[in-house]
């Protein structure tokens, strides 16, 4: 159901993963793009459907980061649509995320 490249899992992530996994939905966590050697936390599978899930911590990733808006512009370029979760949206309403994930898998044919 995921393969794991060999990151740090934070806490956030863990959930994610967790609640993926209850819901049956497949992915690959850690996912590199291209050679850039940007990652996406988790890929959504069939590979085909180009979505990814972000799990932004609070201390890692701030509005305005121009290193994430290059990172995003990069991977959007590619033809992947990314669903970025903050850490409290994960943490404290975390079926509204995966209800937000099922939404785009269907939206995306998938």
């Amino acid at each position: 159901m995921f393969k794991k490249r060999g990151k740090y899992k934070t806490d956030i992530e863990r959930l994610m993963e967790k609640s993926l996994q209850e819901n049956n939905i497949s992915f690959v966590y850690d996912f590199p793009i291209r050679v850039r050697g940007y990652r996406i936390d988790f890929l959504i599978l069939p590979r085909k459907l180009k979505l990814g899930v972000e799990c932004d911590g609070e201390c890692w990733h701030v509005e305005g980061n121009n290193h994430d808006m290059k990172r995003d512009n990069y991977i959007k370029k590619n033809g992947y649509i990314l669903l970025r979760f903050k850490g409290e949206q994960i943490k404290h309403n975390l079926p509204n995320c995966i209800a937000t994930i099922q939404e785009a898998i269907k939206f995306k044919g998938g």
